[in-house]
């Protein structure tokens, strides 16, 4: 028996689709930018959705979490309209440059969804950027995120 797909589906999909493409487009843009900001690599290990000690200790990290979700049944289905970030939280002890690296890592979030967009198993797809801001993890740290907000709808 095929699983149906639903929310925890999407989020997986989402998480791997990055997984899978991040490491290739923050090269392309450090090399299209060809300056002294350069984004760092995020591990595959640092994508979560749960913040801890582990990933504090890490120069990047991506959190991803659910914003809303919504559900509109008729009849025997439902279809549900989800919205998540997808956010990369970068250490900025050195403050520098943090608003051209916030942009790009959203540029880099948004580019991947947008290019890989297949329709079938979702659909009605929104990419928008967040806006860059603070991190507000520990005492004495600083942190920095740029990202994206994914709005989309599967069927259920």
């Amino acid at each position: 028996m095929s699983s149906k797909y639903d929310i925890e589906s999407f989020v997986n999909d989402m998480t791997t689709l990055l997984q899978s493409n991040l490491p290739a487009k923050i090269a392309d843009i450090n090399a299209e930018k060809a300056d002294t900001t350069v984004l760092d690599a995020i591990p595959n290990d640092k994508y979560v959705s749960d913040i801890n000690d582990k990933v504090l200790n890490s120069k990047a990290f991506l959190y991803h979490t659910i914003i809303n979700i919504e559900t509109n049944p008729t009849g025997a289905k439902t279809a549900i309209t989800i919205s998540m970030n997808f956010e990369v939280v970068f250490e900025n002890s050195n403050k520098t440059d943090t608003l051209k690296k916030a942009l790009r890592y959203s540029r880099c979030l948004r580019e991947i969804i947008q290019e890989n967009f297949k329709s079938g198993k979702y659909s009605n797809l929104k990419v928008s950027e967040l806006i860059p801001g603070n991190a507000q993890l520990n005492a004495g740290s600083d942190f920095k995120v740029g990202g994206i907000n994914i709005q989309s709808t599967i069927g259920g």
